[in-house]
């Protein structure tokens, strides 16, 4: 029986196709699809790219905005007049000292006014604008006393006064305890003020601080 390669009779175009379809895939795969492939790397990558591109406009957009937001609040600072003009809490403690002592001194009569002892406090607060504290122990007569925290609490910047409490000493007459009268009050309060700078600008001044002490 002779051997023949050639397909069974009325089969011969059924394997035509086959090995075409065949010979088509190893072309495509071996010839093209590296091509094809690398073209739609390539449009992905510029699709992302695209993407990208759109949402970093988008947040330059927005940087602009804040950006404008910002310089009007500088603007606000700058002309603040509620505000401490000091930087930081050591010279925002300062300015309230200073005001204290000059309240006493225009308000106060020196026979019945001492000196005021003044106790810078830094609470910590979490507030947009950093607070400075101060505690105030003073002794004078009660009118004084008022005119002193009237004096206070009506200035510019804005002060505030809290945690007031006002004692009664007992005054001395020829030895003996004289309940009569208002005079030789022990005052005690806490005076605040707020700073002109914001807590997120003052993080950059700080961390330069940290900064510069570090060795």
């Amino acid at each position: 029986m002779a051997l023949t390669l050639l397909p069974p009779k009325g089969q011969g175009q059924v394997m035509a196709v086959g090995l075409l379809l065949v010979t088509a895939v190893l072309f495509y795969y071996l010839c093209i699809h590296w091509f094809v492939r690398g073209h739609i790397d390539v449009a992905t990558q510029m699709q992302e790219l695209k993407e990208l591109d759109l949402r970093f406009r988008q947040e330059l957009s927005k940087r602009k905005a804040i950006d404008q937001r910002q310089a009007e609040v500088d603007q606000f600072n700058a002309n603040n007049a509620y505000s401490l003009s000091d930087k930081t809490f050591d010279k925002g403690a300062a300015t309230l000292t200073s005001k204290i002592k000059a309240a006493v001194q225009t308000h106060g009569d020196p026979d019945r006014c001492g000196q005021p002892t003044v106790l810078p406090q830094n609470l910590g607060s979490k507030e947009p604008y950093e607070k400075v504290s101060t505690q105030v122990q003073l002794r004078c007569d009660l009118d004084d006393s008022v005119r002193i925290l009237y004096a206070l609490e009506t200035s510019q910047p804005f002060l505030f006064v809290s945690e007031l409490n006002l004692y009664q000493q007992p005054i001395m007459d020829s030895g003996i305890v004289n309940g009569g009268g208002m005079g030789n009050m022990s005052i005690r309060f806490d005076l605040s003020a707020y700073l002109g700078k914001s807590m997120d600008e003052a993080k950059p001044d700080e961390a330069k601080g940290d900064k510069g002490a570090s060795p």
